[in-house]
């Protein structure tokens, strides 16, 4: 129990580190981009058993601010982009791994605006590509979602997203990894 405690307080610092370094040097927030010009959230995630050998288990926290890049349609479609960071630990045979990332997101927003489709790649790092027997060949690894958000209220999404990360065989042992991830995100 300890050691989770521990995970979780070197993960909230992480995440208030990020915010007060990286969060100002990412291009500022336009009223043409988005209703809300900082995000963070939460994710849960599973391994996607049809195409992993082994048990792994995913927690993270993340934070998203809106890039100066949008286009509209006249019907009311909306496609976006915005940079992404998370922090989180990664669990598998016993064993546990610090685990961080950036990238870029695209996120295509209905007219209504209840539902947003994403989909986003990067890069990260690994505290330790070590879990048990499953190498991941090394620290570097590069990330790729596709999912889709649904907006009850105006500040909340919860979503859903299908996550790869590999180390596209800059190693010579490329563990990929298929995750289903489960999100809420707070907008301010």
């Amino acid at each position: 129990m300890q050691e989770i405690c521990c995970e979780i307080r070197a993960f909230v610092g992480f995440l208030l580190l990020f915010i007060f370094f990286l969060h100002p040097i990412i291009p500022a927030y336009g009223e043409e981009n988005d209703l809300f010009p900082f995000s963070v959230g939460v994710r849960a995630a599973i391994n996607a058993r049809n195409t992993s050998k082994y048990d792994v288990y995913q927690y993270e926290m993340f934070t998203s601010k809106p890039l100066p890049w949008t286009w509209r349609w006249d019907a009311g479609w909306k496609l976006r982009t915005r940079a992404e960071a998370t922090f989180g630990v990664i669990r598998g045979k016993g064993e546990a791994s610090g685990i961080v990332s950036i990238g870029p997101d695209l996120l295509l927003d209905t007219p209504e605006k209840r539902f947003t489709a994403s989909t986003g790649g990067g890069i990260g790092l690994l505290g330790d590509p070590m879990l048990g027997d499953i190498d991941f060949g090394g620290p570097v690894f590069f990330r790729f979602h596709a999912g889709l958000m649904y907006h009850p209220v105006e500040y909340v999404s919860i979503g859903y997203r299908y996550y790869h990360m590999s180390n596209g065989h800059i190693y010579g042992s490329n563990s990929s990894l298929n995750l289903h991830q489960a999100e809420i995100s707070f907008h301010f």
